[in-house]
């Protein structure tokens, strides 16, 4: 399942929050420019960031 969203309405920080309280495994990819990061949470645990 994909998403577009934009964080203007709410910080990257408050978004891994919730999906790690919720304990759900996903993949948070977000880029400006050339610039790109990209967060993987599995069963509600950050697992590794880039």
């Amino acid at each position: 399942m994909f998403f577009y969203g934009n964080f203007a309405l709410m910080s990257p920080a408050s978004l891994c929050q919730i999906l790690c309280h919720k304990k759900h495994s996903v993949v948070i990819s977000a880029w400006h420019s050339a610039s790109q990061a990209r967060v993987h949470v599995v069963e509600g645990s950050i697992i590794s960031a880039s």
